[in-house]
């Protein structure tokens, strides 16, 4: 069944994605900058002081006055309540850790602050800050149910010596030496770092949650399987902005959210990013996973919003996406590398785009169904089908592009490319001038049926020829 999306339910969305921003900013601004601080303070409150196996750090010798080296004192209270498993209770104040990281080597430890906008733990390094299941100090072959959440991590490490996929917050489950499991990040602030913000080295049954990770040099958040299984890790109702900006060259382009080299079934849900250099969510290698009902705002050129590259079976379903004001080659999705079997669906993608919207270059049995493009490309088509380098190598076979809208358009419908078997059916193309629809001249193989039309097929399709324009740009 066709998705029924209309331009009013496109205001309404925008209308609901702008109002509680301005009115957030109103608030703030009345009650001032601490405003949001105390907010995280009251609804985060630590256990009492009474809770059995709660260490507090002022009691082993941390100062917190930013000013004192607190880092062996932090790490001795780690190790005791590592040795029974505990709270590691950190006052308001700022703790300095210099030259050095702290180290979670054993299960059941919770790092507890008394709010990000409290504490914060500061560091002058640039590379990993808290590294849990460092391999180096690896001492179990498992290590479950940590947390680490309500504190700030922040550097004043130079992001000229980052050390790329590093995180300043980073569960590292050591070349397969050991497996994390069952544990989460939450409601952690992490910002102005030389590095990544939080990054996933392996793990299962991690959660990711509610942080504010901004001003990294690298990526914000990273998950990788390049060491160990990187399984079932949920990234959810994060903030992620102004990422990449220094443009450090770490050999890859900076990303919001990055899961790769064979990360599974991985989540990533309602998610608010904004502000970055490269890519707001790339999935890469790996496969099996979830993109649903993130926002993503496009603010550069070459951005794209989502990217699967390399990597089956995923699904991008009811984000929002914002493609901002015109930016050169920015796109909403890019499908390619023989990436297989993805579903792109229901997804809104507003503002002024460019450049093609949705890209598929190669793979086979990609499904692009039920999106709404408010504005269509200036310049470009709204849905591609291209194969890459020359165009006609490798291209895509297979997709099934169907009940998609573009509402307006001053550029171009859907571009069939060198693609063989596609399937195009009911999209509703009508604000576009007929002839600018559909390009079917080199798709071979192919099944046409324009939203209340007759079917027209390709060489060798299915069904009789219909009335298709064909038109080279």
């Amino acid at each position: 069944m066709k998705t029924d999306v209309t331009t009013q339910s496109v205001k309404e969305k925008l209308k609901l994605q702008i109002i509680p921003l301005v009115s957030i900013g109103v608030g703030l601004a009345i009650l001032g900058v601490g405003a949001f601080a105390l907010i995280k303070f009251v609804t985060d409150v630590p256990p009492p002081t009474g809770t059995a196996n709660r260490f507090n750090v002022r009691d082993w010798g941390a100062v917190g006055d930013g000013i004192s080296d607190d880092r062996a004192a932090i790490q001795q209270v780690i190790d005791a309540a590592g040795a029974a498993g505990g709270i590691v209770f950190f006052p308001p104040g700022t703790y300095k850790v210099d030259n050095s990281l702290l180290y979670i080597a054993k299960s059941n430890v919770t790092l507890l602050g008394s709010g990000y906008g409290f504490t914060t733990l500061r560091y002058n390094q640039n590379t990993r800050f808290i590294a849990v299941g460092a391999a180096a100090t690896m001492q179990a072959p498992t290590l479950d149910n940590i947390l680490i959440q309500d504190l700030r991590v922040t550097s004043t490490g130079t992001a000229e010596g980052g050390v790329a996929g590093r995180g300043a917050i980073q569960f590292d489950s050591g070349y397969g030496n050991a497996l994390i499991r069952n544990s989460t990040i939450k409601n952690v602030m992490v910002d102005n770092v030389p590095t990544s913000g939080i990054s996933i080295g392996g793990g299962t049954g991690i959660v990711v949650e509610g942080n504010i990770v901004r001003g990294t040099a690298e990526h914000g958040i990273y998950v990788s399987a390049a060491q160990s299984v990187a399984d079932n890790v949920t990234i959810k109702n994060n903030t992620i902005y102004d990422i990449g900006l220094a443009e450090v060259d770490f050999l890859s382009p900076t990303l919001a959210i990055k899961v790769a080299h064979g990360a599974t079934n991985t989540k990533v849900l309602n998610n608010n990013i904004y502000n970055f250099k490269g890519y707001g969510i790339i999935l890469e290698r790996g496969g099996s996973n979830l993109v649903q009902q993130n926002t993503v705002a496009v603010g550069y050129p070459n951005n794209y919003a989502i990217r699967i590259l390399n990597s089956n079976d995923n699904q991008a379903t009811n984000n929002f996406i914002n493609m901002g004001a015109g930016y050169a080659n920015a796109k909403a999705f890019f499908i390619e590398q023989g990436s297989s079997r993805n579903t792109i669906s229901n997804n809104t993608i507003v503002g002024t785009p460019v450049a093609e919207v949705i890209d598929l270059r190669r793979g086979d049995g990609n499904r692009i169904t039920g999106n709404t493009i408010a504005n269509g490309p200036v310049d470009g088509w709204a849905i591609l089908m291209y194969g890459e380098g020359g165009f006609s190598v490798n291209p895509p076979t297979h997709p099934y592009v169907a009940y998609n809208s573009v509402l307006y358009s001053g550029g171009f419908g859907i571009h069939l490319g060198y693609s063989n078997g596609a399937v195009v059916v009911d999209n509703d193309l009508s604000v576009i001038p007929e002839s600018q629809r559909y390009e079917t001249t080199n798709a071979t193989d192919y099944y046409l049926q324009p939203l209340g039309s007759a079917a027209g097929g390709g060489e060798d399709g299915e069904g009789t020829p219909g009335e298709i324009i064909p038109l080279r740009r």
